[in-house]
């Protein structure tokens, strides 16, 4: 999609940026290929993604989600009969502290203390501690959501770097990425918290929820090229036919979240689907 907008001409380049709501343009400065494309898709995003020549921005998380994977798949196949796994989880989370692979063990200690009968005792424990999950659930909010490029595009002032003071002196000395770090644990404490409190599944179990969670994955591969194509476009049609920031800026959303949720429904219905039952076909063959 983004290598036929690119040919079309439709992404707005570079030379057009002159806010930072369209900062993901410099993204796009390569020649359309659809050979480079279809090898991004099978073999870079996951093994030598470039986001200087990528097609689209947010396939560098697929790296981390395929490796995550099998070392998840691992560490269940590994560990899943030891007893005092728990202490083994510690050197994992040593190991991995600096990286985006701290979401997986996390992931798999919380699993592990929902369902393993070791764990569960544990569980349930805190279940009782409603104050606790809500202090998680605000605290794990903030920290998942909160960085830096978020404070850059709400111009709020610079020194207003909530990192720089939580970011103690041996991060400094391991050179941690702190941003990384509190975003993970930031994660962690917001599924804790929604795991433990009655309320809030309700709340993320509605209908309207678990329908966008069907369509999620979707809108996140087309969001991008959609919103620096006919959203790059209109937003600047309109700035410069004379309407406000503000005005400009709705037009450009409005647009974006139409053509996004057409390309979604294809997308999702039409190669989502398909590709989900053919790894089906892939899954009974080798299991």
């Amino acid at each position: 999609l983004a290598c036929l907008f690119l040919k079309l001409d439709l992404l707005v380049r570079t030379d057009q940026t002159v806010i930072l709501l369209f900062h993901h343009i410099n993204e796009y400065n390569v020649t359309p290929s659809f050979f480079d494309a279809i090898k991004e898709g099978l073999w870079g995003m996951y093994f030598a993604f470039d986001k200087a020549t990528s097609y689209d921005g947010v396939l560098w998380t697929m790296e981390y989600e395929l490796k995550g994977s099998l070392m998840s798949l691992a560490c269940l196949a590994l560990l899943g009969n030891v007893k005092k796994r728990f202490l083994l989880y510690v050197i994992f989370l040593l190991l991995t502290f600096d990286s985006l692979y701290l979401n997986f063990v996390l992931g798999i200690m919380l699993s592990d203390l929902m369902y393993s009968d070791e764990g569960k005792k544990y569980f349930e424990m805190l279940k009782s501690k409603n104050i606790l999950s809500w202090m998680l659930f605000l605290i794990g909010s903030f920290l998942s959501y909160y960085a830096l490029d978020i404070c850059s595009f709400y111009a709020w002032n610079e020194n207003l770097n909530l990192y720089e003071k939580i970011n103690f002196e041996i991060f400094k000395t391991l050179n941690v990425d702190v941003e990384v770090f509190y975003h993970s644990i930031g994660i962690f404490m917001f599924i804790y918290s929604v795991i433990q409190l009655n309320f809030l599944q309700k709340i993320f179990n509605a209908k309207c929820f678990t329908t966008l969670g069907q369509y999620s994955y979707s809108i996140y591969l087309v969001h991008l090229p959609i919103a620096t194509s006919f959203g790059g476009i209109v937003f600047f049609k309109s700035f410069q036919a004379g309407y406000s920031l503000g005005v400009s800026i709705f037009f450009a959303s409005i647009c974006g979240i139409l053509i996004t949720g057409i390309a979604t429904f294809f997308l999702h219905n039409y190669v989502d689907i398909p590709a989900g039952k053919l790894a089906k076909r892939f899954e009974k063959i080798f299991y």
